[in-house]
Parts: structure tokens; C-alpha cells; sequence
């Protein structure tokens, strides 16, 4: 690959980015595809083939020298910007890939809906999955936290996890009720998820607070109201899956 930073003036940001790119290409586990630089040698970007996005976003973090773009302003900014993206990519596919998807998700299925048996593997799977989230962990944080005053940096980034984790056994719920269930709480997830992704910031380093709190506080009980909402809808949908899980005597911590 063509090293840019052969040139007779090295600025410093030049320099800070080479190192940047250079530690970042040390830890990626992730397959590169293609990288771009601006003009002036101080702005990267890695295209990467990953089905886990926040990983990656975390890992750039650590890159990045002090004093340099790693500051909370910049975590914060790209926090928001980048949230909403980790599970589910804001494209469409169209034409005859839909129609392919479809038909493949139809083949994928067809076995699981035929089946009312939790297995083994189901079980094992909902239960590390319960265990990711923390369930009272979030009833207590979330569900029951008023948004007026925000959410815990863990709690969130418990849901995230389990939010990315269940997406990965889509398909491999073999137990229908089961499926549609643990589809229906992460629906209502993802509805939270994107509304609070917009209306919240990381205040320090334990709390994510209304990004509305400092000059707005009509919109910011606009939006707590609305949060609120979409906590008790998703803790409803989470209580209807672990009903399901104790009348088939699956016990749940």
C-alpha cells in the first residue's frame, strides 16, 4: 500500500494519524476493505467488514492519542451520530435481493415455526442472553428510572449488548412462541433505542444525560415523557417472555 507519509513536510496531525491508523490496523481483528485519506494527511477512514459495530467503535477509541480528537466532546458526538447504526444499517435492499432475502428468511424458518419444544440450545441461548441484559438491572435503571434524569452508561450498554447478541441467534430460535416473543421485547427495544440514542449524552462517566437539560427543559420533558413510554412498553414485552419461559419451567434468575 502507497505510505502518503513519504513527503518532505510531516506536520504533526500528520504524524498523530499515521500512528493512529498504524494502532488501530494492530488490534483489528476485522477484515479492512479500503482506506481513505483526506488531502491534507490529517483525516482517516477504514472501510471494514464486521457484523460488530460497536466493538469497532470502541477499539478506535483506544487508538487515538491523548490531546489528540480523544476527548468526551468527540466520544460524545460520534456516540449519537453512530448508535442507532450498531445493529441495524439504515439502507433498504431492493429489486431481486428482497425477494431473495425473503425466500432465504422463509427456508431459514420454516423448520423453527413447526416446532412448540424449547430445547436445549433455546434455553441455554435466552438464558445468557437474559444474563447479558441484567434484568433487574434493567427494571431498576431503566424501566423504573425516570428519563427526566437520565440512564446509567452500564445499563444502556447492557441493553446494547443484548440488543447485538439477540440479533446474532435471529435465527437460531428454534421455538416459535419463543421467537416471536424475544422479537417483540426487542422490537420495543429498538424503539427506545433510537428515540433515547438522539436525547441523550454521556454527562460523565457514569451517566448519560437529556442533551435537552441545559437550555431546553420544555423539550426535555417533551422527550422523558416520551422515553418513559417506550421503557414501560419494552419492560411489558420482557415480562410476557419470562412469563412464557416459567410456564414451560424455565427458571430465571
Amino acid at each position: 500500500m502507497m505510505d502518503i507519509y513519504l513527503r518532505k513536510e510531516i506536520s504533526i496531525g500528520n504524524m498523530r494519524s499515521h500512528n493512529e491508523v498504524i494502532d488501530l490496523r494492530g488490534k483489528l481483528k476485522a477484515k479492512e476493505l479500503a482506506f481513505g485519506l483526506s488531502s491534507d494527511g490529517g483525516t482517516w477512514a477504514i472501510l471494514l467488514e464486521t457484523k460488530n459495530a460497536k466493538e469497532i467503535h470502541d477499539l478506535v477509541w483506544t487508538c487515538y492519542p491523548e490531546g489528540s480528537s480523544n476527548n468526551e466532546e468527540q466520544q460524545r458526538v460520534a456516540f449519537n451520530k453512530l448508535w442507532t447504526y450498531w445493529n441495524k444499517p439504515h439502507t433498504q435492499i431492493k429489486g431481486n435481493e428482497i425477494i431473495k432475502k425473503v425466500a432465504d428468511d422463509k427456508d431459514q424458518n420454516t423448520d423453527k415455526k413447526d416446532l412448540k419444544v424449547i430445547s436445549f440450545n433455546d434455553q441455554a441461548a435466552i438464558l445468557r442472553l437474559l444474563k447479558i441484559l441484567d434484568i433487574k438491572f434493567f427494571q431498576e435503571d431503566i424501566n423504573e428510572q425516570d428519563a427526566w434524569y437520565g440512564y446509567t452508561k452500564e445499563s444502556i450498554g447492557n441493553m446494547l449488548d443484548f440488543i447485538h447478541e439477540s440479533r446474532l441467534l435471529k435465527n437460531k430460535i428454534l421455538n416459535k412462541e419463543l421467537h416471536s416473543r424475544l422479537q417483540k421485547f426487542l422490537k420495543a427495544l429498538d424503539k427506545f433505542d433510537s428515540l433515547c440514542s438522539k436525547s441523550v449524552f454521556g454527562a460523565n462517566e457514569i451517566w448519560y444525560r437529556s442533551i435537552y437539560a441545559d437550555y431546553d427543559p420544555e423539550k426535555r420533558k417533551e422527550v422523558s415523557v416520551k422515553l418513559n413510554k417506550l421503557t414501560t412498553s419494552a419492560f411489558k414485552e420482557l415480562d410476557n417472555l419470562i412469563v412464557f419461559l416459567k410456564e414451560n419451567n424455565i427458571e430465571v434468575e
